[in-house]
């Protein structure tokens, strides 16, 4: 499922506010059974709304992380999304 991860007024390092926009493609990974059975547990019952609302509050914690963890400059002056390509969310 692809979500728009949208987190406003997010504060850098350097404390200043910003807006930020993301898009995530998020899916299991069926190769792994222990995140299966996991999700399985987690999600069973649930609707796919229910379902892209806990994935797009994870999401937005780790967007939010990851642009306070960066100063104003390497927010504008990076290719940013190069961090989150890749990342296994648990």
């Amino acid at each position: 499922m692809t979500l728009n991860v949208e987190s406003p007024r997010v504060y850098t390092a350097q404390g200043v506010p910003i807006s930020v926009t993301g898009i995530a493609q998020v899916k299991v990974q069926g190769q792994y059974e222990e995140m299966l059975l996991a999700a399985c547990e987690q999600f069973l019952g649930k609707s796919e709304q229910e379902i892209q609302q806990v994935a797009l509050e994870t999401l937005e914690g780790h967007q939010r992380a990851i642009m306070g963890s960066m100063s104003v400059e390497s927010v504008l002056g990076s290719d940013v999304n190069v961090q989150m390509i890749g990342r296994e969310i648990h």
